[in-house]
């Protein structure tokens, strides 16, 4: 690819290669060393690199040296406010991708054996309602339902705490049936923004009512200790498996990786496509589905042109050039048009079409592109990431994205911060985790019994020591750190 793109530009690129675990060390010894390069891949505080006279500014580069980019700035002016600093200033080039299927993270995947064998011998559905969800899941605590003669070895719901936020913890998918609680890395957790006013179910009735509800589920030995407290390989010894020894039947994840280990090569083993990712509960008060979405167009800015850049417009035509079409597909399907992939017709794609992407090569043992996760711009749409043939883990993912955004409710949270303020943003980041942990922690505490979420006082106590913590505090700094004000 390096070669195909120096005859493709006729600019011959010079890299400095970086190992992940160093990149940031490495970034910030090269900032600090006033010794740029023309192009940083990756970018810090651009507020304060632009005040520092490490990068320039390049909306004025791009009006007049881009040919792709601006077009697509021009047909998406939600991205190119995203990525304008409130001086009105451009200072990086963004990278955009369609990623509907972590637009949100609480979902619910349950062993699709399981499930089948719950359905046939009581002729219910998959779950919609929580009353629903329960039943299930008495179902399989009295049944032994990986049929190995024990019948309590089975694992109703479990989950994992390094990315609980994520939707790893099994709270998240069973609130919804009661209240709004967006997570996930993108959202202000607990938190959304509705008509412009900062809010959060937190210590509404209805909050109170499900933690009551996911109690019952826990006194009834549904979900285990350890789904509060366990690490994502923790959780992963349970569930990666062969089919003969499943024991766990609910997973909550936002996504395949984060519920069990690929076993390449294992015969028999429990696969991604082994889970079937069920809907949203109904809530209980309106009979509705709602989950918080983030937005799906994912926006990030990636790479920055340095004060040491001598040739300035070269350096924008060239980024430009990752916004071609040819390029776009050349890096997405990871390799050449003809070689490693190609249209078929006949071929159902995953949006339901008569003609799709078919993929000759394996991504894993070919050297075509540069890097599966391409840290640089691109532009990826929703037709790129849906035109590839419906097949394998790729149709199951998208499967579970499409099922729950269509049930997505905005949170509300810019994906940009232009916050120059380091004393507020470092005041910020030490008061949000202070409440989100405090939150976090009473909450599970409500679930477990260590609470008691019966008792009036108990829960009045949790609602003062969060506004002792400095609520009010918080949702000020929100405003001032997000524009809202």
């Amino acid at each position: 690819m390096t070669k195909w793109f120096e005859e493709k530009t006729g600019v011959h690129i010079e890299w400095i290669e970086v190992p992940n675990a160093d990149q940031q060390t490495i970034f910030n010894t090269s900032i600090a060393s006033g010794d740029y390069p023309d192009i940083y891949m990756k970018t810090g505080d651009l507020l304060t690199l632009a005040a520092d006279g490490v990068i320039i500014p390049l909306d004025e580069l791009i009006d007049e040296h881009s040919v792709y980019l601006k077009a697509l700035l021009d047909a998406y002016p939600n991205v190119r406010k995203e990525i304008t600093a409130p001086d009105g200033h451009i200072y990086a080039i963004p990278k955009v991708e369609y990623n509907e299927y972590q637009a949100t993270v609480a979902k619910m995947w349950v062993y699709t054996e399981w499930l089948e064998a719950y359905k046939a011998a009581t002729g219910a559905e998959n779950p919609d309602t929580i009353d629903e969800f329960e039943a299930m899941c008495k179902y399989f605590k009295e049944n032994d339902m990986n049929g190995n003669g024990d019948p309590n070895d089975e694992i109703v719901i479990t989950g994992q705490q390094n990315y609980g936020h994520d939707g790893g913890n099994p709270m998240l998918y069973l609130l919804g049936a009661y209240c709004f609680v967006p997570s996930g890395t993108l959202a202000v957790r607990f938190f959304y923004v509705e008509d412009g006013e900062i809010k959060t179910d937190v210590f509404s009735d209805e909050m109170r009512a499900g933690l009551k509800k996911i109690n019952e589920f826990y006194n009834a030995g549904y979900i285990t200790s350890e789904a509060f407290t366990q690490s994502l390989v923790d959780m992963r010894s349970f569930t990666t498996t062969t089919k003969d020894k499943v024991v766990v039947g609910c997973i909550p994840a936002p996504y395949h990786f984060r519920m069990l280990t690929a076993q390449g090569g294992v015969e028999n083993a429990v696969h991604f496509t082994d889970y079937t990712a069920l809907a949203p509960l109904d809530n209980v008060y309106t009979g509705e589905k709602v989950v918080p979405a983030n937005p799906t167009e994912k926006i990030s800015n990636r790479v920055m042109v340095t004060t040491a850049c001598e040739n300035p417009e070269l350096a924008i035509r060239w980024l430009d050039t990752f916004f071609m079409e040819d390029v776009i597909k050349t890096m997405w399907h990871k390799g050449f048009e003809g070689e490693d992939w190609a249209w078929e017709d006949g071929v159902k794609s995953m949006d339901g079409a008569d003609r799709a992407v078919v993929k000759y090569n394996d991504a894993e043992e070919q050297n075509t592109f540069w890097n599966r996760d391409w840290i640089g711009s691109s532009w990826i749409n929703r037709d790129l990431v849906y035109c590839v043939a419906a097949t394998g883990d790729d149709l199951h993912q998208m499967s579970a994205g499409a099922l729950y955004y269509q049930y997505g409710k905005d949170v509300g949270w810019p994906m940009m911060t232009w916050c120059d303020d380091m004393d507020l943003a470092a005041e910020k980041s030490q008061l949000q985790s202070l409440i989100t942990d405090d939150i976090t922690t009473a909450l599970v505490e409500f679930i477990m019994g260590i609470r008691d979420i019966n008792d009036d006082a108990a829960w009045a106590d949790f609602k003062a020591t969060i506004e002792a913590d400095g609520l009010e505090d918080l949702l000020e700094i929100y405003k001032e750190y997000y524009g809202f004000e």
